[in-house]
């Protein structure tokens, strides 16, 4: 969090609020870190900790240090879990709302909650009245487009440059997962040195689960007969050995396809794109990309297909060779 001018103290009371968890334990991180607080730095469960404790703690003059930093955690009544507070339903923003306006000078109250609280809410009029800092974060969109712009946003705010098809790269390879894509970005910026844009090339060479980004790429250019595009998937998948051996590639495909037959099933039984999630107990933006690659096939057309790969299962483990076999199986799907 930025203070508004050099040299001002950090703002009596701050809410964060959102189901964007790695972005406000960042916030949090920066408002620890600041030299206000030294070592008084106290923190609270609020589905456990009692508003006599809490206010005890914000009372307490600060040692060795001008400002005293009191966090309190689940201070919007319940959990993201929905789990209720120490203080009954309603209780503890009841509290908090009377002892706002009375927190000491020399006291910052954080008060974090994981879901995103209503403007109409009570903590946040009561927050606003005593002109406290406050800011929502909403997760990381699950889009493609929207995912790759929050890496180069992120690369960016880190110094550093991501082409876009390195960020469309990294982002198909992790997903939304913003602490993993965090430190991916800052592992692939510190790979480069700072001195160049990040390249799909880097991506590929640097982070394991790149190989599934290009699983996705290779379906997508079998179900549209696609041979070149397709080839070169398998290429690519084929000769990074270092971080997909020959032997995990084929467990890979076998794998997507057999979720794909699963996801078409659902589809053809009625079930909401939505219900893919949960039926298939996948991460939602699997969910998601599974839905838009199954309807590019037919139910038929996907058992085939898995028949297939068990055919080529058994003559792999009788002989044939795998990259020649997986060869063959391109071949034959996009004749």
């Amino acid at each position: 969090m930025k203070r508004k001018a050099e040299g001002a103290p950090p703002p009596p009371l701050v809410v964060l609020h959102g189901d964007d968890e790695f972005a406000i334990s960042e916030h949090l991180q920066q408002l620890r870190a600041l030299p206000d607080f030294n070592l008084n730095i106290s923190e609270f469960d609020g589905r456990k900790a009692g508003m006599a404790e809490v206010r005890g703690v914000c009372a307490a003059l600060p040692f060795l240090s001008p400002r005293r930093l009191v966090v309190l955690h689940n201070a919007g009544g319940k959990s993201a879990e929905g789990e209720e507070p120490a203080a009954g339903k309603g209780g503890l923003v009841s509290a908090l709302v009377d002892y706002l306006p009375q927190l000491p000078p020399f006291t910052t109250l954080v008060l974090l909650d994981a879901r995103k609280l209503p403007e109409n809410s009570r903590l946040l009029k009561a927050a606003r009245k005593v002109a406290g800092y406050v800011e929502h974060f909403c997760t990381v969109p699950t889009k493609d487009d929207e995912l790759a712009q929050w890496v180069v946003q992120r690369a960016r705010a880190a110094g550093g440059v991501f082409s876009p098809a390195a960020a469309r790269a990294l982002a198909a390879a992790i997903g939304p997962e913003p602490r993993r894509l965090a430190g991916e970005v800052h592992k692939l910026l510190a790979f480069v040195n700072w001195e160049r844009p990040v390249q799909p090339a880097d991506v590929e060479q640097t982070t394991p689960a790149a190989g599934q980004g290009t699983i996705w790429v290779l379906v997508d250019a079998l179900a549209e007969r696609d041979a070149r595009r397709a080839h070169a998937c398998l290429d690519k998948l084929l000769t990074h050995d270092a971080l997909q051996p020959l032997f995990e590639v084929f467990p890979m495909i076998v794998r997507q396809y057999r979720l794909l037959l699963q996801a078409r099933e659902v589809l053809d039984s009625g079930a909401a794109a939505a219900e893919l999630q949960s039926a298939l107990k996948v991460h939602p933006f699997v969910a998601q990309k599974l839905g838009t690659q199954a309807r590019r096939y037919t139910l038929p057309a996907l058992e085939a297909i898995y028949a297939r790969l068990a055919q080529l299962d058994v003559a792999m483990k009788s002989g044939t060779e795998p990259r020649t076999g997986l060869e063959l199986l391109v071949a034959e799907l996009t004749a």
